[in-house]
């Protein structure tokens, strides 16, 4: 069988960078602190392996492939898609993104970039909201139990109130067993 390769694709939509935060730290750390520790076998078999990079998109459109996701980020919580979507958007003042599962058109995850404080916050925020869309899982991905290879300290960041921006081995091997998983129909441009 073939390699599995993963594109989480970040999508800005009217975005301001600002001096505690800027899509292109966030990129990096999505990089380096999430997706390099995700790479491997696919449940432990020797027959697929994981590749996976975060990309920001350049256009309005995301050229995305079989095992890819797109979160979209936008400036607040008020400028939500959940609404052109069926979905409703979020109430709460503390929430930093939102997963709307079985929207009109395919599933969508927004990030809101002024809920998050910093890169680590916003780049945690997208993985979030990613393990949301690549699990097909909403409120029980908050509580799910990991198994092997490490199942030990439990989920950290993929919890519903998470006060962390560093992922568990918890966290990390969630996301690995569900970027074999394929979003259909993938959402790749602003509903």
């Amino acid at each position: 069988m073939a390699d599995i390769q993963h594109t989480l694709w970040v999508l800005p939509h009217k975005l301001r960078d600002n001096a505690s935060k800027t899509m292109t730290m966030v990129i990096g750390r999505l990089n380096a602190l999430f997706l390099a520790n995700c790479l491997g076998p696919v449940n432990g078999g020797a027959d697929q392996v994981v590749t996976a990079v975060a990309r920001l998109a350049a256009g309005p459109t995301v050229p995305a492939a079989n095992f890819d996701a797109v979160v979209f980020i936008i400036q607040e919580r008020l400028h939500s898609f959940g609404p052109a979507v069926g979905g409703s958007a979020a109430t709460e003042n503390n929430v930093a993104g939102r997963t709307f599962l079985g929207a009109r058109g395919g599933d969508l995850a927004e990030v809101y970039w002024g809920q998050c404080v910093s890169n680590g916050e916003a780049a945690a925020a997208i993985f979030h909201e990613a393990a949301h869309l690549k699990s097909g899982q909403g409120n029980d991905m908050h509580t799910a139990t990991v198994g092997a290879p490490h199942g030990g300290t439990g989920l950290r960041l993929l919890r519903a109130s998470s006060f962390s921006d560093v992922p568990s081995e918890d966290d990390l091997d969630f996301y690995r067993a569900a970027i074999a998983r394929r979003i259909i129909p993938l959402r790749t441009s602003v509903p």
